[in-house]
């Protein structure tokens, strides 16, 4: 980030870009941790979604002051996602827009550019493309984005320097952390006692659990056939999952398949996660790729031991103490028997001292907010 001194100024106006509405992801939970905690005095952040709506914040925005313009997914209308994402630009409103769209981040700052926003940042949030590798022509358009993906852009940010690399290749950028409200994750005893009477899930059951959207990333069915795995052992196991998503009814089929309906719980979209990571024993990501994993981060705040994919970068563990498997079901089987439900809780301390805490993380994007807008309009930007 530039090192020019914050000035004061008038309220600048932001706009986040995003290819889709707004659901419980972490994508999601970066814009609206960022949104909820910069002050609303110096910074007004506005909404572009794909999609029809409502998503699950739109409520919070809009009582928050702020604006969501749906467009409709280029996929299916390109011409008219074009011409509406225009007429916003032009509008004059915005001297900054701020991309969520990962590869598609390109297009987004491409017409931002030509309708003469100053300001262009290019953020991204993965390290790979979330489709599958069989859409050939898709998947080459998709890399071809990315990789023009800092041709537009004023700044380039990242959620890791994975995700940082892999969008923009030896390009110079800069590291955002994925801050999240870390006393919102703290453990709370009494309300795991709750929540696993509510479900009827007794101490001797060991709580897997996992945050995510279903789709191809998350790998959720892994989860499934490691479960069953885990039941011939004889001890009690339960998988817990969060989330909703295109590949949902696949995983339930794979369960049903396995007759383990009662041995898993879909709880859904809920708007208060942290409750259920009291619930948990063991938290468990098996994803093909991401570019942090922010589940992971919470799920460490809470206290609870972690097994994770070998492909996810190493920036959230940040005390060494998440177990980074390859995706082999014996594997997550035998560390899982031997692997103790004891929490620790250093972890929240270490986060705080590395800035994920979101207070003083939205502070400081605040002030880069700030920074380039003094820039831009003294013609020095």
């Amino acid at each position: 980030m530039g090192e020019r001194p914050v000035m004061e100024a008038v309220t600048v106006n932001v706009l986040y870009v995003y290819g889709d509405i707004l659901h419980y992801g972490g994508i999601e939970s970066f814009m609206m941790n960022y949104f909820r905690y910069i002050d609303k005095t110096k910074i007004h952040i506005d909404f572009v979604l794909q999609g029809k709506g409502p998503g699950v914040y739109d409520d919070e925005i809009r009582a928050a002051g702020s604006e969501i313009y749906y467009l409709p997914k280029p996929g299916h209308e390109l011409l008219r996602y074009i011409r509406e994402l225009c007429r916003i630009y032009k509008t004059g409103r915005y001297k900054i827009v701020h991309a969520h769209c990962d590869a598609m981040n390109h297009r987004v700052l491409k017409l931002a550019k030509r309708c003469g926003v100053p300001i262009r940042i290019s953020h991204a949030h993965n390290t790979d493309h979330v489709l599958p590798k069989e859409i050939g022509l898709k998947h080459f358009f998709y890399d071809y984005s990315r990789n023009r993906g800092s041709d537009y852009a004023t700044a380039r940010w990242a959620c890791s320097r994975e995700a940082g690399i892999w969008m923009y290749g030896k390009s110079d950028f800069s590291v955002i952390p994925n801050a999240i409200e870390l006393n919102r994750f703290l453990f709370d005893k009494d309300r795991r006692n709750e929540l696993r009477k509510k479900y009827r899930i007794s101490e001797d059951v060991i709580v897997l659990g996992h945050v995510g959207r279903f789709d191809i990333q998350k790998n959720q069915g892994f989860l499934v056939d490691l479960l069953q795995k885990l039941m011939e052992t004889g001890r009690k196991y339960k998988l817990l999952f969060l989330g909703t998503g295109w590949m949902k009814q696949e995983v339930e089929d794979k369960v049903r398949k396995y007759h383990l309906e009662e041995n898993v719980l879909f709880a859904g979209e809920v708007s208060n996660p942290q409750d259920y990571y009291h619930m948990m024993d063991i938290y468990v990501m098996p994803s093909l790729f991401e570019g942090y994993g922010i589940a992971l981060e919470e799920a460490e705040v809470n206290g609870l031991p972690c097994l994770a994919s070998d492909k996810i970068p190493r920036e959230v563990d940040v005390l060494g103490q998440i177990a980074y498997l390859p995706l082999d079901i014996d594997i997550w089987r035998k560390r899982i028997e031997r692997q103790s439900a004891e929490r620790n809780f250093a972890v929240y301390e270490e986060l705080k001292r590395q800035g994920y805490d979101i207070v003083d993380a939205a502070r400081k994007v605040q002030d880069e907010y700030v920074r380039m807008y003094n820039g831009a309009v003294s013609g020095n930007g």
